[in-house]
């Protein structure tokens, strides 16, 4: 069930190394859109992991599309994870007219519109579900960097750095060319935290 993406490259790029996490993804017809029975299918491949434990703690994130559904699940040795994030997108749904829409004048100039910026913005926006003040929209996270797309055996990744208020994000966007899916994850630390 484990997804296709080669995440030790994705691990190899973390700058937080005491970061730990697990990424699943399914098409969503093998589990009868039933997110619960996604949830005990992880369950009986990795039986340490207490699902209710990470939502109460809120190191879980599930993202659905038409066809795919994923779980994004992160822990750490130090409290200074707060909040996780993960969204799948199908490409061809989002339009660069609905992309231009939650970008800044400061954002648009650094990077090309693709639907990875809209997946990136989307994970952002969940790592925050329990922020004091959560988002109400895209267009309140900045990014405050985007590297330039990189390839690795043909998927494609891009880093972004966010932020929100006082909170502070980062993580990846990442596709494959031939793949009609867009993937992006993304983690909230402490400002302490935040790596320079």
């Amino acid at each position: 069930m484990r997804n296709k993406f080669d995440w030790e490259f994705i691990k190899n790029k973390l700058h937080n190394n005491s970061l730990k996490f697990s990424f699943y993804t399914t098409p969503l017809s093998f589990i009868k859109k039933d997110t619960l029975y996604f949830l005990k299918l992880i369950q009986m491949q990795r039986p340490e992991i207490n699902i209710a434990q990470y939502e109460e703690k809120q190191k879980i994130s599930l993202s659905h599309s038409p066809k795919q559904i994923g779980a994004f699940l992160c822990h750490n040795n130090n409290s200074s994870l707060i909040g996780v994030g993960l969204d799948i997108e199908e490409k061809n749904r989002i339009h660069p007219a609905l992309i231009l829409r939650i970008l800044s004048p400061q954002e648009k100039k650094l990077s090309p519109l693709t639907p990875l910026i809209w997946s990136m913005k989307e994970a952002s926006f969940k790592s925050l579900r329990r922020h004091p003040s959560p988002p109400q929209v895209l267009s309140q996270i900045h990014f405050t960097s985007l590297s330039p797309l990189e390839s690795y055996k043909k998927e494609h990744y891009q880093d972004f750095r966010a932020q929100y208020k006082n909170a502070y994000l980062q993580g990846w966007g990442f596709t494959k060319g031939t793949q009609t899916y867009a993937f992006a994850v993304c983690y909230l630390g402490k400002p302490t935290n935040w790596p320079l």
